[in-house]
C-alpha cells in the first residue's frame, strides 16, 4: 500500500498562520493530522483539513474567518466562543460549526483549550481548505 493512511500527532509539527502577529502565534497553535503536507507527518488529503488546536490559557483567540465550513470538538478546557459576534460558553464534549466566512472567537478560561477541527471543500472547491484564517480586527 504506497497511500499514507494513518499517522500520530508526535510526528507532525506545530504550527500557526503566518499572517498572525508573533505573540500571537505562540498562544494559538495547531496541528494539521489531515490535509497537510505528507513530507511534515500529515494525511495528505485535498477536500479535507483535520487537526488539533491549543489556546492558551487567558489567551484571546481574535475574531477570525476563512472560506471552508468547520467543526471543532472540544476535548478539555473551557472557552466563551464568540460566533459572529454571539458568546456562549464551551466545555469538554462541546460541538461548534462555523459556516464559510462567518467570523469566529475564542476566549481560554484558566486552563489550555484543547480542540478538534474539520474543515471541507464546500461544493468541492478545494482551495477553501487550503487559504489560512484570517483576522478580522
Amino acid at each position: 500500500m504506497s497511500e499514507k493512511i494513518w499517522t500520530h500527532t508526535d510526528r507532525v509539527p506545530w504550527g500557526s498562520s503566518p499572517t498572525y502577529p508573533r505573540e500571537l502565534q505562540q498562544l494559538v497553535r495547531w496541528q494539521i493530522l489531515v490535509g497537510g503536507d505528507i513530507n511534515i507527518g500529515s494525511i495528505p488529503h485535498d477536500e479535507v483539513k483535520m487537526g488539533v488546536l491549543h489556546i492558551a490559557p487567558y489567551t484571546d483567540y481574535p475574531a477570525h474567518s476563512h472560506p471552508a465550513p468547520e467543526i471543532y470538538y472540544v476535548l478539555s478546557g473551557n472557552a466563551t466562543w464568540k460566533l459572529d459576534g454571539d458568546p456562549f460558553e464551551v466545555t469538554p464534549g462541546a460541538t461548534i460549526y462555523h459556516a464559510p466566512h462567518v467570523p469566529h472567537e475564542m476566549i481560554a478560561g484558566d486552563d489550555t483549550v484543547v480542540l478538534l477541527w474539520v474543515w471541507w471543500a464546500p461544493g468541492g472547491d478545494v482551495e477553501a481548505v487550503k487559504e489560512n484564517p484570517e483576522l478580522v480586527e
